[in-house]
């Protein structure tokens, strides 16, 4: 099978996931992994960003013990593959957060948050997409631990973009809800 046919499988994964038909979703994962470690092995960015999304599903389902695994896996190769310093790691320490925030472990959560952004910051620009996501899911962190100052600054500058990215999705939510954007979670609050 070919690795064209994984990322369509996986983009339709993705969309059963959006839908929360995980039992249509988890075995296209599946099949998108095992083609992945076919072709590229156990080491390759692909199969990085395979388990990441694995990982990611998981944590939507409440299976955190099976997200941390994986989301730890693929934050292993991309730092080995790319680095501590490169964006991809990065996306890694913010998924991470996320499925901390997931558990109640915000100061946790807060750490790889504040990690994420400072790698994001080197490389990206100011109105990237990844780093509005990263931003907004530590001011969501910052409010579950009372500092409101520092979420409503991150917020401020999170929005623009974010509006920009899931207009239908800002504002107006009586709890946070998590989403995925382009591979990264991304925690919205009323």
């Amino acid at each position: 099978e070919s690795t064209e046919v994984a990322t369509i499988m996986n983009n339709l994964a993705a969309l059963h996931e959006a839908m929360g038909d995980f039992a249509a979703a988890e075995p296209l994962y599946d099949a998108v992994l095992r083609i992945f470690l076919a072709v590229h092995g156990q080491e390759h960015r692909t199969v990085a960003t395979a388990f990441n999304n694995v990982a990611g599903m998981h944590e939507d389902q409440g299976r955190y013990a099976d997200a941390e695994r994986l989301f730890l896996r693929a934050m292993e190769m991309r730092r080995k593959l790319l680095g501590e310093d490169h964006p991809d790691f990065a996306a890694s320490l913010n998924n991470l957060g996320s499925l901390k925030y997931s558990q109640s472990q915000y100061d946790e959560a807060r750490d790889y948050f504040v990690q994420a952004i400072a790698v994001f910051q080197k490389h990206l620009s100011a109105d990237h997409p990844y780093l509005a996501i990263c931003r907004q899911n530590l001011a969501v962190t910052y409010r579950q631990l009372s500092q409101q100052q520092e979420a409503d600054k991150l917020e401020q500058e999170a929005a623009p973009v974010l509006h920009l990215l899931v207009p239908d999705l800002m504002g107006g939510k009586a709890r946070p809800k998590l989403v995925h954007v382009q591979g990264m979670a991304l925690r919205l609050a009323a």
